[in-house]
Protein backbone atom coordinates (compact mmCIF):
# COMPACT_ATOMS: atom_id res chain seq x y z
CA UNK A 1 0.00 0.00 0.00
CA UNK A 2 1.52 3.35 -1.00
CA UNK A 3 0.87 6.72 0.54
CA UNK A 4 1.58 10.19 -0.78
CA UNK A 5 1.73 13.26 1.38
CA UNK A 6 2.33 16.87 0.55
CA UNK A 7 2.63 19.58 3.17
CA UNK A 8 4.55 22.75 3.91
CA UNK A 9 5.95 24.22 7.08
CA UNK A 10 6.43 27.90 7.76
CA UNK A 11 8.74 29.77 10.11
CA UNK A 12 6.37 29.57 13.05
CA UNK A 13 4.38 27.19 15.18
CA UNK A 14 3.90 24.06 13.06
CA UNK A 15 3.40 20.38 13.80
CA UNK A 16 4.04 17.17 11.92
CA UNK A 17 1.92 14.35 13.34
CA UNK A 18 2.11 10.68 12.32
CA UNK A 19 -0.93 8.70 13.45
CA UNK A 20 -2.67 5.44 12.67
CA UNK A 21 -6.28 4.72 13.57
CA UNK A 22 -6.41 7.83 15.75
CA UNK A 23 -3.30 6.82 17.74
CA UNK A 24 -0.40 9.29 17.58
CA UNK A 25 2.79 7.40 16.71
CA UNK A 26 5.09 10.40 16.58
CA UNK A 27 4.80 14.18 16.61
CA UNK A 28 7.25 17.04 16.17
CA UNK A 29 5.97 20.47 17.21
CA UNK A 30 8.08 23.41 16.08
CA UNK A 31 7.91 26.43 18.37
CA UNK A 32 8.99 29.55 16.47
CA UNK A 33 12.50 29.59 17.94
CA UNK A 34 11.74 28.83 21.61
CA UNK A 35 13.70 25.57 21.64
CA UNK A 36 13.99 24.73 17.92
CA UNK A 37 16.30 26.70 15.63
CA UNK A 38 14.33 29.37 13.78
CA UNK A 39 16.46 30.08 10.72
CA UNK A 40 15.39 32.65 8.18
CA UNK A 41 15.77 31.24 4.62
CA UNK A 42 17.35 28.01 5.92
CA UNK A 43 15.93 24.53 6.35
CA UNK A 44 16.46 22.51 9.49
CA UNK A 45 17.84 18.98 9.67
CA UNK A 46 17.87 16.34 12.39
CA UNK A 47 21.08 14.98 13.90
CA UNK A 48 21.51 11.28 13.01
CA UNK A 49 21.82 10.56 16.76
CA UNK A 50 18.17 11.59 17.09
CA UNK A 51 16.54 9.37 14.46
CA UNK A 52 13.91 8.03 16.84
CA UNK A 53 10.44 9.03 18.00
CA UNK A 54 11.65 10.47 21.31
CA UNK A 55 14.78 12.47 20.46
CA UNK A 56 13.38 13.94 17.24
CA UNK A 57 10.90 15.91 19.40
CA UNK A 58 13.70 17.92 21.04
CA UNK A 59 14.77 21.20 19.44
CA UNK A 60 18.36 20.73 20.63
CA UNK A 61 18.71 17.79 18.20
CA UNK A 62 17.92 19.97 15.17
CA UNK A 63 20.40 22.18 13.35
CA UNK A 64 20.40 24.62 10.49
CA UNK A 65 20.98 23.00 7.11
CA UNK A 66 23.84 24.91 5.52
CA UNK A 67 23.84 23.45 1.99
CA UNK A 68 23.22 26.42 -0.39
CA UNK A 69 20.90 26.16 -3.36
CA UNK A 70 19.54 28.38 -6.09
CA UNK A 71 21.03 31.88 -6.05
CA UNK A 72 22.79 31.19 -2.71
CA UNK A 73 20.40 33.32 -0.67
CA UNK A 74 18.63 30.21 0.65
CA UNK A 75 20.01 27.03 2.15
CA UNK A 76 18.79 23.52 2.75
CA UNK A 77 17.03 21.57 0.06
CA UNK A 78 15.87 17.96 -0.36
CA UNK A 79 18.22 15.74 -2.33
CA UNK A 80 21.41 17.55 -1.35
CA UNK A 81 24.00 16.58 1.22
CA UNK A 82 22.77 17.23 4.73
CA UNK A 83 25.14 19.51 6.59
CA UNK A 84 24.17 20.32 10.15
CA UNK A 85 25.94 22.65 12.48
CA UNK A 86 25.26 24.60 15.65
CA UNK A 87 28.47 26.57 15.15
CA UNK A 88 28.94 27.08 11.42
CA UNK A 89 32.58 28.23 11.58
CA UNK A 90 34.26 25.26 13.28
CA UNK A 91 33.28 22.74 10.59
CA UNK A 92 32.80 25.07 7.62
CA UNK A 93 35.90 23.76 5.79
CA UNK A 94 35.50 20.03 6.50
CA UNK A 95 36.20 17.72 3.57
CA UNK A 96 35.74 13.95 3.44
CA UNK A 97 37.61 12.17 0.66
CA UNK A 98 37.62 10.17 -1.45
CA UNK A 99 33.87 10.21 -1.90
CA UNK A 100 32.66 7.85 -3.25
CA UNK A 101 35.05 5.69 -1.22
CA UNK A 102 36.73 3.05 -3.36
CA UNK A 103 39.45 1.80 -0.95
CA UNK A 104 39.62 0.98 2.74
CA UNK A 105 40.06 4.49 4.16
CA UNK A 106 38.25 7.82 4.31
CA UNK A 107 40.22 10.99 5.08
CA UNK A 108 38.99 14.01 7.01
CA UNK A 109 40.48 17.47 6.43
CA UNK A 110 39.60 20.91 7.74
CA UNK A 111 39.31 20.26 11.49
CA UNK A 112 41.84 21.83 13.85
CA UNK A 113 40.39 20.84 17.24
CA UNK A 114 39.32 17.73 19.14
CA UNK A 115 36.41 15.91 17.50
CA UNK A 116 34.48 12.65 17.51
CA UNK A 117 33.42 10.79 14.38
CA UNK A 118 30.35 8.56 14.17
CA UNK A 119 29.37 6.75 10.99
CA UNK A 120 25.70 5.77 10.68
CA UNK A 121 24.12 3.27 8.29
CA UNK A 122 20.85 4.15 6.54
CA UNK A 123 18.88 2.71 9.47
CA UNK A 124 20.49 5.23 11.85
CA UNK A 125 22.68 2.67 13.64
CA UNK A 126 26.23 3.70 14.58
CA UNK A 127 28.55 1.33 12.68
CA UNK A 128 31.91 3.05 13.40
CA UNK A 129 33.18 5.52 15.97
CA UNK A 130 36.51 7.24 16.53
CA UNK A 131 38.09 10.14 18.41
CA UNK A 132 40.42 12.64 16.67
CA UNK A 133 41.14 10.30 13.73
CA UNK A 134 41.68 12.05 10.42
CA UNK A 135 42.00 8.72 8.59
CA UNK A 136 39.35 6.08 9.28
CA UNK A 137 39.49 2.44 8.22
CA UNK A 138 36.11 1.58 6.69
CA UNK A 139 37.11 -1.80 5.23
CA UNK A 140 34.44 -3.55 7.35
CA UNK A 141 31.60 -1.47 5.87
CA UNK A 142 29.42 -2.92 3.12
CA UNK A 143 28.79 -0.95 -0.04
CA UNK A 144 26.12 1.69 0.47
CA UNK A 145 25.28 5.16 1.69
CA UNK A 146 26.36 6.32 5.15
CA UNK A 147 26.12 9.49 7.21
CA UNK A 148 29.30 10.72 8.90
CA UNK A 149 28.76 12.93 11.94
CA UNK A 150 31.73 14.96 13.17
CA UNK A 151 31.16 16.59 16.54
CA UNK A 152 32.95 18.65 19.15
CA UNK A 153 31.87 20.09 22.47
CA UNK A 154 29.55 22.70 20.96
CA UNK A 155 28.99 21.89 17.30
CA UNK A 156 28.53 19.13 14.77
CA UNK A 157 28.35 18.56 11.04
CA UNK A 158 26.87 15.62 9.18
CA UNK A 159 27.98 14.60 5.69
CA UNK A 160 26.98 11.79 3.36
CA UNK A 161 29.49 9.29 1.96
CA UNK A 162 29.08 6.49 -0.54
CA UNK A 163 31.10 3.30 -0.03
CA UNK A 164 31.59 1.33 -3.24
Amino acid sequence: MGYKYKFTLGNGYDEVILSCGGVVIDMVAYDDGGTFPDPNSFSMALSPDAYNSVDNDLGENWGISLQPYGDGENSGTPGTEVQLSINENQFSNVKLYPNPVVGDYINIDGINSDFETKIFNILGKVVLQSINSKTINISNLQSGIYLVELSSENSFVTKKIIVE
